[in-house]
């Protein structure tokens, strides 16, 4: 059984490297870029996909197992717009924090994302229990909360709006300076540890609360735990793209009926097939352009955009499947 979790891994890195592959081809002009500017350029751009989508797939296996809930996601329960929020706020003060920017930003997003996660669990108690259409529904109001108090930003700030507007639609940006893309992709390895040293108390805890502590698994504190953890993912994810949604809650699905539900191999597969979604995301933006007759020739398309107008279906398939929803 293990060998084949290990051979479809093996399967999906090879999808992986085929993502990057077109990447890399695919741009202003289609072809290998000639140009070394081009070429480094269009490396950060699959470094930054690769560690966004790592990062947010690893936050939504996590949140799924832990909460039971196959429509838990980081954008879904609200924790990538309480990231954003922390990320729009810095940008409101402005000149009074340009000397420490560096560092307000990543605490900023880190501070909304852990806030949003705690307000989407504390809200979603019954009785000393999670309900998880409960969770569903408040995450999905504070997602709602946290965008109008970032349209009420963008209001504030006037013409200076525009830079912000253009982040919070999604976008891997090649001009990511290389020390952040190293943190991303520090955040998603970190966390992937954390995630496979945990993978036994993960599958235990997917299971019930009663079966958990049966075989020793401390679930308060492993709960505490993956959520800090989440959250951080999350806020790294927003801190480099913006709110990009849906990868969260796709590239686990997809993961577990690859792979299977054990966690020691659903978080390798979730983190590359986040990773492979966004890449096939970025390099369908750069398509679009070269299509005749596209409306999309003067520009890219935001890559949260296109993510999110996938997800949505998906969503709503899981929501079906998953919420109780009559067929």
């Amino acid at each position: 059984m293990r060998s084949r979790s290990g051979g479809r891994i093996a399967a999906l890195a090879v999808l992986l490297v085929a993502c990057m592959l077109l990447r890399f081809l695919v741009g202003y002009r289609i072809g290998w870029p000639m140009d070394a500017t081009v070429r480094a350029l269009r490396l950060a751009s699959i470094a930054a996909a690769i560690g966004v989508g790592a990062n947010l797939a690893i936050s939504g296996v996590m949140l799924q197992s832990l909460l039971r809930n196959a429509l838990a996601s980081p954008y879904i329960l609200g924790l990538a717009a309480g990231a954003a929020l922390g990320v729009g706020a810095v940008q409101l003060l402005g000149p009074r924090l340009d000397a420490v920017a560096w560092l307000t930003q990543p605490v900023a997003a880190a501070a909304g994302s852990l806030l949003a996660l705690l307000l989407v669990y504390r809200l979603s108690l019954r009785r000393g229990f999670i309900d998880p259409m409960t969770m569903l529904l408040v995450g999905v109001m504070i997602s709602v909360i946290a965008s109008a108090l970032l349209m009420l930003i963008q209001f504030l700030m006037g013409p200076n709006a525009d830079q912000l507007l253009r982040w919070m639609m999604g976008r891997i940006a090649p001009e990511t300076p290389w020390s952040i893309l190293a943190v991303c992709g520090l955040a998603a390895a970190a966390g992937l540890a954390l995630g496979l040293r945990w993978s036994a108390a993960l599958d235990a805890a997917a299971l019930s609360d009663d079966e958990a502590a049966s075989v020793g698994v401390n679930l308060p504190a492993l709960r505490l735990s993956m959520f800090a953890i989440a959250g951080v993912l999350t806020a790294v994810a927003v801190l480099v793209a913006g709110p990009i949604g849906f990868v969260g809650l796709i590239a686990p699905h997809a993961a577990r009926l690859v792979i299977g539900p054990a966690h020691s191999g659903l978080l390798v597969g979730a983190a590359v097939l986040g990773a492979s979604l966004l890449l096939a995301a970025d390099s369908a933006v750069q398509i679009l352009p070269h299509i005749p007759w596209s409306p999309l020739q003067r520009g890219l398309l935001p890559v949260g955009i296109l993510t999110s107008a996938i997800g949505g279906p998906v969503f709503i398939c899981l929501l079906r499947r998953h919420g109780g929803w009559s067929s």
